[in-house]
């Protein structure tokens, strides 16, 4: 193999440029039909749920990019993705009445930090809980996503501070 590459570090960036899960789930994301920005998060969690069980090394391959390589193929990746990173906050923003109004990297930032805490502990967990509580993880996740972990009004607390 190494003739073909001159090093570790050319042989995973050659893998990671080819099969870096987002590079196959963030144009998914953007042809995800649905009516209700709840619907539509649960299927593009449900896709990269979907894609994990098809695919573990998806997360064994995202892991070793940020433990072994520090992230440094990061810049290039985004760069890559930046015209699905536009489409996915697009697609997002399309559900105008129930987005907040931050930038679009953001809101897809939070969303990725978000869902990939999610399949972390999701892949940890699987053998732990029934299947109904893993369902009902997702309903949690989602519900949290859009709504946060602070109960109350929202309205309420932009006036104290």
């Amino acid at each position: 193999i190494y003739n073909h590459f001159e090093s570790k570090e050319a042989i995973f960036s050659a893998v990671i440029a080819q099969y870096h899960p987002f590079i196959k789930l963030l144009p998914a994301f953007v042809n995800v039909e649905s009516t209700t920005i709840e619907r539509y998060l649960r299927k593009c969690t449900q896709l990269v749920l979907d894609e994990v069980d098809a695919h573990p090394g998806f997360l064994n391959l995202f892991m070793i990019e940020y433990i072994e390589f520090k992230g440094n193929h990061a810049p290039s990746i985004l760069a890559r993705l930046h015209p699905d990173i536009e489409a996915f906050g697009k697609k997002l923003r399309s559900f105008q009445d129930h987005v907040i109004d931050i930038p679009s990297f953001s809101l897809v930032r939070v969303y990725i930090s978000m869902m990939i805490g999610f399949v972390v502990t999701n892949v940890a967990l699987k053998d732990v809980f029934t299947h109904e509580e893993m369902e009902r993880s997702m309903d949690i996740f989602i519900s949290t996503l859009l709504h946060g972990i602070v109960a109350g009004d929202l309205q309420k607390l932009k006036e104290e501070k």
